[in-house]
């Protein structure tokens, strides 16, 4: 499925995957573990077309025709996971400098790699998953019209990214962050959290496979840092 994406103009790669596409092969061992502490298929399924989307954006974004199985993508509570290289001349494992981002949907995977100084987020949701009776949850006070204008699925989907981008916390009610918009379109702006105003740019991803599914990426400015 990487051929869903349009030719990049961000400093970041992109890559997909599905279920279908993955091999236990592409793990190491530590990888190998935590697939098989997973409590049941699907989420092994899952867990796994995530790590393969994520070292195929890191191959590209590195330039370099890496094994999969010499890039492990170490977990982290609440953040997204720490990427290390093999070094078969030093025999050792090396803390690579990118950021990482995966988001899972509908048997799809997507993720993003890009330098360490960027902030980066991506999210994908099937149209229509989010409705109406969800917007209490979500919406800030004010970002209903906008909401309405979007479409409710690809508003969550946006501000998913942009909560992954800046590393938020589940603490934060998500209520507490306000998207805004370019004057009557579908264009981010940035958003306001608690008072202050971050700028933010965003890439809305179509996958020509899979049209159902709204997938979106969020760079923040580097002068929100």
């Amino acid at each position: 499925m990487q051929n869903a994406a349009p030719k990049q103009s961000a400093p970041y790669s992109l890559a997909f995957a599905t279920g279908d596409d993955v091999s236990l092969r592409m793990l190491t061992r530590r990888e190998r573990r935590d697939h098989d502490r997973l409590p049941h298929e699907p989420r092994r399924r899952e867990w796994l077309a995530g790590r393969l989307a994520a070292k195929r954006s890191i191959t590209t974004f590195l330039g370099a025709s890496l094994p999969l199985h010499h890039i492990e993508l170490e977990p982290r509570t609440g953040a997204a996971p720490r990427c290390l290289l093999r070094d078969d001349v030093v025999e050792r494992w090396t803390l690579a400098p990118l950021v990482v981002s995966i988001a899972h949907g509908d048997d799809v995977a997507i993720a993003v790699a890009t330098r360490q100084s960027t902030r980066i987020g991506v999210d994908i949701e099937r149209a229509g998953e989010i409705d109406s009776d969800q917007h209490r949850f979500f919406l800030a006070r004010g970002e209903l019209t906008d909401a309405q204008r979007v479409g409710a699925t690809l508003f969550w989907v946006l501000k998913e990214a942009f909560w992954k981008a800046l590393g938020l916390s589940r603490a934060l009610a998500f209520t507490s962050v306000q998207l805004a918009f370019f004057h009557g379109t579908d264009k981010l702006a940035g958003a306001w959290i608690e008072g202050r105003w971050i700028r933010a740019h965003a890439r809305r991803i179509r996958l020509a496979a899979r049209p159902e599914l709204v997938a979106a990426v969020v760079t923040i400015d580097e002068e929100a840092r």
